[in-house]
């Protein structure tokens, strides 16, 4: 049982590592286009990680019922539950960027009131970083919550590689440095970030490879 914990376990703490230490990079890199910069991506990244908060409730909630499903052997339940986290998650998303879009600079202010070019810096980060890639993102956590749930974390942990070393990192780094349009250029890498590991999760769903997979065999809990 322990190896069975762990074979769950192991990859989502992987996953989270990279996801945190992609972050820890990215800060760095923005902390070269100065002070403003710096703290209006930090406001950006809080007004973010609120949005987020919904499609994260609705991917544990996924996570849990595909989980419960899966071990009762009912896959068609396994997929309405992921199809139906998938459309709620989408929509509620939907609504949080609009909000966001509409009152970007309300939503900057409130943090900081004063300095014109924090705001313009934030109002800038959310147009690029909190928009259609929500969306994008809400589809691959909806489907990353679904493998962990059916007791496949390695493909959310292969996701979680994607976003951010595949994809986040080499393009921040790239349009920041190579291309050379500043600041932008790592928005533009965080909010791309999500499609590779939304298609990946798609593919997966789709296929039937997991429809056979368990994790604890009936047998063994008879024992």
């Amino acid at each position: 049982m322990l190896v069975v914990i762990l074979k769950v376990g192991l990859p989502t703490a992987i996953q989270m590592v990279v996801v945190n230490i992609s972050y820890l990079m990215i800060t760095g890199m923005l902390n070269h286009f100065g002070v403003a910069v710096a703290a209006a991506s930090g406001v950006g990244l809080k007004v973010n990680t609120f949005a987020g908060m919904p499609c994260w409730a609705i991917g544990q909630a996924v996570t849990a019922m595909a989980g419960q499903n899966m071990g009762a052997n009912h896959i068609e339940r396994v997929k309405k539950t992921t199809e139906i986290g998938l459309y709620f998650n989408i929509m509620i998303t939907l609504i949080v960027i609009l909000f966001v879009q509409i009152f970007a600079r309300q939503v900057i202010m409130l943090f900081n009131p004063v300095n014109q070019e924090v705001i313009e810096d934030g109002i800038l980060y959310l147009r690029i970083c909190c928009g259609i890639n929500s969306l994008i993102y809400a589809v691959m956590y909806t489907f990353d919550s679904f493998a962990i749930g059916i007791g496949s974390p390695n493909v959310a942990m292969i996701n979680a590689l994607l976003d951010a070393v595949i994809v986040r990192l080499p393009v921040s780094w790239l349009l920041a440095f190579i291309v050379n349009i500043g600041s932008s250029g790592v928005y533009i890498g965080q909010a791309v970030s999500p499609l590779l590991p939304a298609i990946v999760g798609l593919f997966y769903f789709k296929s039937r490879v997991w429809e056979s997979k368990r994790l604890i065999n009936h047998s063994e809990n008879e024992k």
